[in-house]
């Protein structure tokens, strides 16, 4: 199956050097409606009063800079992953500013 893999990745990445067209071919099948989930759910769960799921709870001070290599914490509140699993999407993203204008 591997193998099978690599073969097809060479070719993709040749036609990509070249700017050759490449046939779609077969989609595989989607499996994902028939995938066993044997993790119960979280039922109950919440933030405390005036807080929002997403909320910081800890953020960096204002007009800190870093460098490529710093670590950074912030922490905010979150819900459960377990019960939406964001397939083809994402929980957290980073997003950094560009110049001194906001």
């Amino acid at each position: 199956m591997l193998s099978a893999y690599i073969e097809e990745f060479k070719k993709l990445a040749k036609a990509l050097i070249s700017g050759q067209r490449v046939e779609s071919g077969l989609l595989p099948p989607d499996f994902l409606d028939k995938q066993v989930n044997l993790l119960q759910p979280v039922l109950l769960y919440g933030t405390p009063f005036e807080v929002n799921f997403g909320d910081v709870c800890s953020d960096i001070p204002q007009n800190s800079t870093f460098k490529s290599g710093d670590n950074v914490t912030v922490l905010f509140w979150s819900a459960c992953l377990q019960n939406d699993l964001m397939t083809e999407h994402t929980f957290a993203l980073v997003e950094f500013l560009k110049g001194k204008d906001k």
